[in-house]
């Protein structure tokens, strides 16, 4: 199964950018340094970040890159959502990127518009589940300069499946937090996600080459203002101006004081990074 590019899918962030900018996270250093690791980036190298949004990722790769001694490299964020770009490369500038460092362009996974063979390395970060997988293969495989050599970075941020969870009063909180996502959220979201985030619809993007699963384990302390944040900034929980948003937010406002300490919870949550060569 994969996503359909609309139009809903496109807007779905218009009025969640200054929550995403400002509470999203990033992912460890550590995952560019494993991508570049083993897809090729050599100075001059053009990478496209599809789905940048405010860029923080864009940021990050940029960065990696010249910390290891690459230059003239050049990012090119992809955002097909106007506001989310504009954040982007308001990001970028303030981070003191210039402009042959960083473009933004408006275009789709689907359909870059960029010329053939004109990329080294495509990125995705928390993107691959909205797009129609078939269709984003054949143009990475039309876009990249040799696939072979560069290739496809698949990363996401997860939470930790509940059962998992060994502390007692965070597996209780997240048992909380994950019957209140799933009674206020839509199912069609969840199923979209699932149906493109697994081994099957991966293989069939990567293709016989195959690619590698790295996972990173990343800490992370929060109070209730940056859990409201990172909530808000998700496409799925409701908006303002959706009638159950207050009792959303009531709910997990409860469950929050409910179990936090000093007024923060502590999470673990996993980076993960899907990569590999693809082929025709």
């Amino acid at each position: 199964m994969s996503a359909t590019v609309t139009k809903e899918n496109t807007g779905r962030f218009t009025g969640r950018t200054e929550a995403y900018a400002k509470h999203r996270p990033s992912f460890p250093s550590s995952v560019p340094t494993e991508i570049f690791t083993h897809l090729t980036a050599d100075s001059g190298a053009t990478i496209l970040d599809v789905g940048s949004g405010t860029a923080i990722v864009s940021d990050l790769i940029l960065q990696n890159l010249k910390q290891a001694g690459k230059t003239s490299i050049k990012v090119i964020g992809l955002e097909p959502n106007a506001e989310m770009r504009a954040a982007g490369d308001d990001y970028m500038k303030a981070a003191g990127a210039s402009g042959d460092e960083f473009r933004s362009i408006s275009a789709t996974g689907e359909h870059t518009e960029l010329p053939d063979k004109s990329v080294d390395v495509v990125t995705m970060a928390s993107t691959f589940h909205w797009l129609d997988g078939p269709k984003t293969r054949a143009e990475c495989l039309r876009i990249l300069k040799d696939p072979n050599a560069g290739g496809v970075a698949i990363m996401e941020n997860q939470t930790r499946p509940v059962e998992t969870i060994e502390e007692p009063n965070l597996r209780a909180f997240m048992t909380g937090y994950k019957e209140i996502r799933e009674k206020f959220e839509s199912g069609q979201t969840n199923k979209q996600h699932e149906a493109t985030m697994n081994e099957t619809a991966m293989n069939a993007f990567f293709g016989p080459k195959g690619y590698t699963t790295k996972r990173f384990a990343v800490p992370w302390s929060m109070k209730w203002e940056t859990f409201k944040g990172v909530m808000h900034s998700d496409s799925t929980t409701p908006n303002p101006d959706n009638e159950k948003y207050g009792a959303f937010y009531g709910e997990m406002e409860a469950l929050f004081n409910k179990w936090e300490k000093d007024g923060r919870m502590d999470f673990v949550y996993d980076a993960v990074l899907y990569y590999g060569h693809i082929s025709s």
